[in-house]
Protein backbone atom coordinates (compact mmCIF):
# COMPACT_ATOMS: atom_id res chain seq x y z
CA UNK A 1 0.00 0.00 0.00
CA UNK A 2 2.83 2.58 0.61
CA UNK A 3 3.61 2.27 -3.17
CA UNK A 4 0.21 3.36 -3.59
CA UNK A 5 -0.25 5.80 -1.45
CA UNK A 6 2.97 7.61 -2.46
CA UNK A 7 2.01 7.37 -6.20
CA UNK A 8 -1.58 8.79 -6.25
CA UNK A 9 -3.46 11.81 -5.99
CA UNK A 10 -4.55 12.59 -2.74
CA UNK A 11 -7.79 14.55 -2.10
CA UNK A 12 -7.81 16.43 1.73
CA UNK A 13 -11.73 16.77 2.94
CA UNK A 14 -12.37 19.88 4.49
CA UNK A 15 -12.22 20.72 8.22
CA UNK A 16 -15.52 18.63 9.75
CA UNK A 17 -15.60 16.06 7.06
CA UNK A 18 -14.14 13.58 9.53
CA UNK A 19 -15.54 10.00 7.17
CA UNK A 20 -15.25 9.77 3.89
CA UNK A 21 -18.89 9.07 2.63
CA UNK A 22 -20.34 7.79 -0.50
CA UNK A 23 -20.42 10.98 -2.26
CA UNK A 24 -16.49 11.12 -1.97
CA UNK A 25 -15.66 7.53 -3.61
CA UNK A 26 -18.64 9.11 -6.14
CA UNK A 27 -16.16 11.83 -7.06
CA UNK A 28 -13.01 9.80 -6.56
CA UNK A 29 -14.55 7.50 -8.90
CA UNK A 30 -15.10 10.27 -11.23
CA UNK A 31 -11.71 11.27 -11.24
CA UNK A 32 -10.64 8.13 -12.61
CA UNK A 33 -12.96 8.36 -14.97
CA UNK A 34 -11.49 11.27 -16.16
CA UNK A 35 -8.32 10.17 -17.26
CA UNK A 36 -10.08 7.47 -19.09
CA UNK A 37 -9.12 5.17 -16.24
CA UNK A 38 -11.86 2.36 -15.32
CA UNK A 39 -12.14 2.16 -11.54
CA UNK A 40 -11.76 -1.69 -10.15
CA UNK A 41 -11.71 -1.73 -6.78
CA UNK A 42 -11.75 0.50 -3.43
CA UNK A 43 -9.04 0.07 -0.19
CA UNK A 44 -10.57 1.42 2.73
CA UNK A 45 -8.66 1.73 6.15
CA UNK A 46 -10.41 -0.27 8.81
CA UNK A 47 -12.36 2.64 10.56
CA UNK A 48 -13.56 3.94 7.15
CA UNK A 49 -14.79 0.57 5.95
CA UNK A 50 -16.91 1.07 9.32
CA UNK A 51 -17.77 4.93 8.31
CA UNK A 52 -19.03 3.74 4.93
CA UNK A 53 -21.10 0.70 6.43
CA UNK A 54 -22.65 2.86 8.86
CA UNK A 55 -23.65 5.62 6.22
CA UNK A 56 -27.33 6.38 6.27
CA UNK A 57 -29.46 8.08 3.68
CA UNK A 58 -30.86 11.41 4.51
CA UNK A 59 -33.97 11.41 5.83
CA UNK A 60 -34.94 8.32 5.80
CA UNK A 61 -32.53 6.43 8.54
CA UNK A 62 -31.82 3.12 6.11
CA UNK A 63 -28.48 2.10 5.67
CA UNK A 64 -27.01 2.70 2.43
CA UNK A 65 -25.72 -0.02 2.25
CA UNK A 66 -28.51 -1.77 2.70
CA UNK A 67 -30.15 -3.46 5.95
CA UNK A 68 -27.76 -4.68 8.85
CA UNK A 69 -29.84 -8.26 8.60
CA UNK A 70 -28.50 -8.69 5.11
CA UNK A 71 -24.79 -9.32 3.66
CA UNK A 72 -22.66 -6.25 5.12
CA UNK A 73 -22.13 -3.35 2.17
CA UNK A 74 -18.91 -4.80 0.36
CA UNK A 75 -19.46 -3.04 -2.99
CA UNK A 76 -19.61 0.85 -4.02
CA UNK A 77 -20.88 0.90 -7.50
CA UNK A 78 -19.86 -2.17 -8.06
CA UNK A 79 -16.41 -2.06 -7.33
CA UNK A 80 -15.38 -4.11 -3.97
CA UNK A 81 -14.41 -2.18 -0.98
CA UNK A 82 -11.81 -3.90 0.87
CA UNK A 83 -11.20 -3.14 4.52
CA UNK A 84 -7.36 -2.90 4.94
CA UNK A 85 -5.11 -2.08 8.12
CA UNK A 86 -2.31 -1.24 5.95
CA UNK A 87 -3.70 1.77 5.48
CA UNK A 88 -3.45 4.88 7.64
CA UNK A 89 -6.48 6.08 9.27
CA UNK A 90 -9.28 7.92 7.46
CA UNK A 91 -8.37 6.80 4.43
CA UNK A 92 -10.08 5.38 1.02
CA UNK A 93 -8.36 4.49 -2.21
CA UNK A 94 -9.99 4.06 -5.20
CA UNK A 95 -8.00 2.80 -8.07
CA UNK A 96 -8.03 1.44 -11.91
CA UNK A 97 -5.98 -1.79 -10.23
CA UNK A 98 -5.08 -2.67 -14.53
CA UNK A 99 -2.83 0.58 -13.66
CA UNK A 100 -0.92 -0.75 -10.99
CA UNK A 101 1.98 -2.66 -11.69
CA UNK A 102 3.96 -4.72 -9.17
CA UNK A 103 7.72 -5.92 -9.64
CA UNK A 104 8.71 -9.59 -8.80
CA UNK A 105 11.91 -9.78 -7.12
CA UNK A 106 12.23 -13.57 -7.25
CA UNK A 107 10.11 -16.50 -9.27
CA UNK A 108 7.15 -18.21 -7.35
CA UNK A 109 9.12 -21.09 -5.31
CA UNK A 110 6.84 -24.17 -4.40
CA UNK A 111 8.39 -26.52 -1.88
CA UNK A 112 6.89 -29.76 -0.24
CA UNK A 113 7.69 -31.43 2.86
CA UNK A 114 6.63 -35.21 3.27
CA UNK A 115 7.68 -34.90 7.08
CA UNK A 116 5.13 -31.80 8.12
CA UNK A 117 2.28 -33.91 8.84
CA UNK A 118 3.83 -37.70 8.79
CA UNK A 119 1.60 -38.39 11.80
CA UNK A 120 -1.56 -37.79 9.60
CA UNK A 121 -0.09 -39.27 6.26
CA UNK A 122 -0.55 -35.72 4.87
CA UNK A 123 2.05 -33.41 2.32
CA UNK A 124 2.38 -30.09 3.09
CA UNK A 125 3.05 -27.34 0.69
CA UNK A 126 4.36 -23.99 0.55
CA UNK A 127 4.35 -21.22 -2.09
CA UNK A 128 6.95 -18.23 -1.35
CA UNK A 129 7.46 -15.29 -3.96
CA UNK A 130 9.32 -11.87 -3.14
CA UNK A 131 7.93 -8.57 -4.86
CA UNK A 132 9.72 -5.48 -5.10
CA UNK A 133 7.33 -1.87 -4.96
CA UNK A 134 4.33 -1.05 -6.96
CA UNK A 135 4.57 1.19 -10.11
CA UNK A 136 1.42 3.44 -11.00
CA UNK A 137 0.95 3.84 -14.82
CA UNK A 138 -0.49 7.15 -14.41
CA UNK A 139 -1.31 9.27 -10.90
CA UNK A 140 -4.57 9.59 -11.60
CA UNK A 141 -5.28 6.44 -11.90
CA UNK A 142 -5.17 6.01 -7.89
CA UNK A 143 -7.16 8.55 -5.85
CA UNK A 144 -6.47 8.45 -2.45
CA UNK A 145 -9.54 10.35 -0.30
CA UNK A 146 -8.56 11.73 3.47
CA UNK A 147 -10.98 12.94 5.71
CA UNK A 148 -9.83 15.76 7.76
CA UNK A 149 -8.68 15.16 11.95
CA UNK A 150 -11.56 17.31 13.00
Amino acid sequence: MKGVLAQGITTSLAAGNKVVTYDDLADAVARVEAVNGRPSVVWASTDMAAALRKEKASGSGEYQGGSPTDSPAATAWGLPILPSAFLPVRTVVVADASRLFVGVRRNAQVKVSEDARFSSDQVGFKLTMRVAGVGVAEAASVQIVKAAAS
